[in-house]
């Protein structure tokens, strides 16, 4: 896994090889291993490259990669399925001189062509350069595991695996922020009314969507090409539920199997107890017993938040650990007090998510930094099964809708029964923190009130027609391909990138995915569960407690613990001299508001998000 740059000047002005370095530089920890750099013969386009050694740790395998003085590959990301491809390149008379997936993409686009991406079973965000044609392709994976940002200014094209990359050109060629967006995303919710888009917080920065490609011309020309699109790749599934069963499974199993491929790396993972993880630790140590797999897990890590006080509502989740045969793996729990957290460490994780999210992300943060100070590389995590298999309570909404509109009575009394049991017992305490909970969110609302500048949605980015799918079907493809999944992505490459370490998500198998989406509803909810058919995978290979937890806080501490154990780290902010005379928002307002209870946690994050934002990205720390 890896941290790219380039740099293409169309107006044939020589690349400033201090200003490439710099931009290099300001990725290392994406790629601590090794660093290289590429200026073309003309002197006008230049590429960086920092390595995290997984497959082939050889120096052969070095970037950027040449074949035969003509393409020039920048690659991030990991190609499953090399070694297939690999295969069926030598059959067609290509010979290779490493054992890397990095030239498998290479000799690949030189056979296949943008065609090569449909071939790959994977994550990337890619860019090769044709000396011949002068024009260079960038490619980003279907579903976005790997970030890639570009923008074009002053006949120049710039492109990063990250926002504060940028930060690091020459000041002349810095983008200015977007306040506009920055206060967008202070005020809207990525769970409800956030906008499908490609800009960011940076002037002219745009994301390169998942399932996208661009081909940027010697004349400035940037072509935008969508390759990917999971509606137009689902498959025709059995009508009977053991056979579609016995289909997931094996699609899961080896999605399981094709991630474990490394140079004799350690491989971890972080387990929540909850089902996703569990299935993802449970199926590759099933692999591991029937001897089908080369690698095992060196480590589980466990997360557990000091004195949370909501452990009644959300259950232990070192209970259901426990649960799990480890199979002679090392556990390792990481025991988190807020209270103890240098507010150093805080600024230095807002700095690297780069998202107004209102999530602190202290959680992921220290699973990943475990990980590394124990040697870790690779972590095998159970992201995308929510959006995909409808895990979270809002979803039952759309099944019900879904039956109301067929008169389908039993069934529509087996969803509502599953809705209760996902959600909190409604006695009078939970009530109360309900009531409360919306009172402040209302006040959230307002938050357009506390800054002085006007805001105004980013434009909007297509989406697929979809309407055909029915309500629950439509509103997990939006959260998997637009909304929830992407962000969730996004910011975990970068709290594990942030420590080098590399995540590999089983759940995000193209094939799973494009099985999964051809699924019925009934596959999905059914028989007092949400995510039906993977827990009938797993039936028996989980413990039945495991399979029938219905509530799981994850791998953040609530709302609650957070506002409690960050009060002091959020006064100090708002009180400090810099956030006072701050000129983007009425900060007598917020402290007052603050004082008096209206800020859910998120909330006041969000703000202290935009203020650290700006005040890093200036100051340029890593």
């Amino acid at each position: 896994m890896c941290g790219i740059v380039g740099i293409y000047n169309f107006n044939n002005e020589k690349i400033n090889s201090d200003e490439l370095k710099n931009f290099t530089n300001s990725l290392i920890h994406r790629g601590p291993d090794a660093q290289g750099n590429y200026i073309n013969e003309a002197k006008n386009l230049g590429l960086g490259h920092n390595r995290l050694n997984i497959l082939d740790l050889s120096e052969r395998a070095n970037q950027p990669m040449n074949f035969k003085d003509r393409f020039i590959l920048n690659f991030n990301g990991e190609i499953f399925n090399h070694k297939e491809l690999r295969q069926e390149l030598e059959k067609k008379g290509y010979k290779f001189k490493t054992s890397s997936d990095t030239e498998v993409v290479l000799i690949s686009f030189v056979e296949w062509g943008e065609n090569c991406q449909k071939k790959f079973n994977g994550m990337w965000a890619l860019t090769i350069w044709d000396e011949k044609t002068k024009c260079l392709f960038i490619s980003r994976d279907r579903f976005g595991e790997k970030p890639l940002y570009y923008f074009k200014s002053n006949n120049k094209f710039y492109y990063a695996s990250e926002l504060k990359a940028f930060m690091f050109l020459k000041r002349e060629n810095i983008p200015d922020f977007n306040y506009n967006n920055l206060v967008y995303s202070a005020n809207t919710s990525i769970h409800k009314d956030s906008i499908y888009t490609e800009e960011t917080f940076l002037k002219n920065v745009k994301e390169l969507k998942p399932g996208h490609q661009i081909i940027v011309n010697f004349d400035g020309q940037i072509k935008l090409k969508k390759w990917w699109s999971t509606i137009d790749n689902l498959q025709n599934v059995s009508k009977k539920y053991d056979d579609q069963i016995n289909e997931y499974r094996e699609l899961f199993l080896d999605a399981c199997k094709v991630r474990l491929v490394t140079s004799d790396v350690k491989i971890g993972t972080s387990l929540s107890g909850g089902l996703d993880s569990s299935s993802v630790l449970s199926m590759i140590n099933n692999l591991n017993s029937k001897k089908n797999i080369q690698h095992k897990f060196s480590d589980i890590f466990i997360l557990n938040y000091l004195n949370d006080f909501d452990d009644d509502i959300f259950g232990n989740d070192l209970e259901y650990s426990n649960l799990l045969d480890y199979d002679r793996s090392a556990k390792k729990i990481i025991n988190l007090d807020l209270e103890k957290i240098n507010p150093e460490e805080i600024v230095k994780i807002i700095y690297h998510q780069e998202e107004i999210s209102g999530s602190d992300g202290i959680g992921p943060w220290y699973i990943y930094k475990t990980m590394k100070e124990n040697g870790v590389k690779v972590s095998i995590d159970g992201h995308g099964a929510d959006e995909a298999l409808g895990g979270y309570p809002k979803y039952l909404n759309y099944a019900l809708k879904d039956v109301k509109n067929d008169f389908d009575l039993i069934r529509y009394l087996e969803l509502y029964y599953i809705k209760l049991n996902l959600n909190q017992t409604l006695n009078f305490k939970n009530l109360k923190k309900i009531y409360l909970n919306i009172f402040k969110n209302k006040s959230n609302k307002k938050n357009n009130s506390y800054f002085n500048i006007e805001e105004k949605p980013p434009l909007s980015y297509p989406k697929d027609e979809i309407t055909k799918l029915n309500n629950f079907n439509f509103n997990l493809y939006n959260d998997f391909n637009y909304t929830i999944n992407p962000y969730n992505l996004k910011r975990y490459d970068k709290y594990s990138m942030a420590q080098s370490v590399e995540c590999r998500n089983p759940f995000l198998d193209w094939r799973l995915v494009s099985y999964t989406f051809s699924l019925p509803t009934k596959s999905k909810v059914g028989k007092g569960f949400t995510k039906k058919i993977l827990r009938d995978v797993m039936k028996n290979i989980l413990n039945p407690k495991i399979l029938k937890r219905t509530k799981k806080r994850g791998f953040n501490p609530t709302n609650k613990h957070s506002m409690l154990k960050m009060r002091n780290f959020i006064n100090d902010t708002i009180n400090s001299k810099t956030f006072r005379e701050n000129s983007i928002w009425n900060s007598k307002k917020i402290k007052l508001d603050f004082e008096k209870g209206l800020f859910s946690y998120q909330g006041i994050f969000k703000i202290l998000q935009i203020y650290f934002i700006k005040k890093t990205f200036n100051e340029k720390k890593i």
